[in-house]
């Protein structure tokens, strides 16, 4: 027992002269770890200075589901949650991103707009953000801008496509029975035989009918349309900030500063 106590005493003095030894040595050097600190933090500083800012802007978006699958049980939301990630990986897709590059008349490559921009769904909502960096706040802000215009765009060409062969129809043969409607009153206007007269204006009421059906129709296939198409909103733009994201100078700084002086202070 009285030896066990011996070594826990030896090894308490052991480190209490460990201890003041450093300390000595601290209070004998501190001007030399404060100038080590102060000439790191300065080559960090001068780095940093030298280095390419990038500047960050984001954009935030809804997705509207379409109207005709809206509802309010579990099931829909989680197919809202899926729609919007879905669009949020198609917004970084080659054809968005090939478009953008072509309106704002860019030099950088597909791959090199990609890996500036960020897009993510925030989860247990129909958000998405879209976060960009570049060398320029303005072209940050005008790239995050432009991928929800132009996917947007796409978003409701693809979806309009489905339906534009039917009313492409639809409208052909109203156009055709506006013709042949316009030709039969003129024939009427001309005809003087009361029987001749009579087969023409049920002939045109005939084609009203038809004309009429043919409408219904087509209004029928747009309001389809119309419950079908989900659509992106832009419900926060991106803005300029004159703030960059990275270097951080001053983190940059201080943290070489502070490393170096804990290193020396070790040693």
């Amino acid at each position: 027992m009285n030896m066990e106590s011996n070594i826990y005493l030896q090894n308490n003095n052991d480190d209490t002269v460990d201890l003041r030894k450093y300390l000595h040595l601290l209070l004998r050097w501190w001007w030399l770890v404060i100038l080590i600190g102060l000439v790191t933090g300065g080559l960090g500083y001068i780095i940093s200075k030298y280095m390419t800012p990038y500047y960050s802007a984001t954009s935030t978006v809804l997705v509207n589901e379409s109207p005709g699958t809206q509802t309010t049980d579990y099931s829909s939301v989680m197919m809202s949650e899926r729609l919007a990630k879905t669009y949020a990986e198609l917004m970084v897709k080659g054809s968005v991103l090939q478009q953008v590059i072509k309106e704002l008349n860019l030099t950088y490559s597909e791959d090199d707009l990609a890996e500036m921009v960020e897009v993510k769904s925030i989860i247990n909502t129909q958000l998405i953000e879209i976060t960009v960096e570049t060398p320029d706040p303005n072209l940050s802000a005008n790239i995050a801008n432009m991928i929800i215009g132009v996917f947007a765009r796409q978003i409701e060409d693809i979806q309009s496509s489905r339906f534009s062969e039917s009313k492409l129809s639809l409208q052909t043969q109203l156009a055709d029975l506006e013709t042949q409607i316009a030709d039969i009153e003129t024939q009427i206007d001309r005809v003087v035989v009361q029987d001749d007269r009579k087969k023409l204006e049920d002939k045109a009421d005939q084609y009203r009918t038809v004309y009429a059906n043919l409408l219904l129709s087509f209004e029928q296939v747009r309001l389809a349309e119309a419950k079908s198409v989900s659509s992106v909103v832009q419900v926060e733009a991106a803005f300029p900030n004159p703030e960059p994201v990275r270097p951080r100078t001053m983190i940059n700084t201080i943290v070489a500063a502070l490393l170096v002086g804990l290193l020396v202070i070790g040693v």
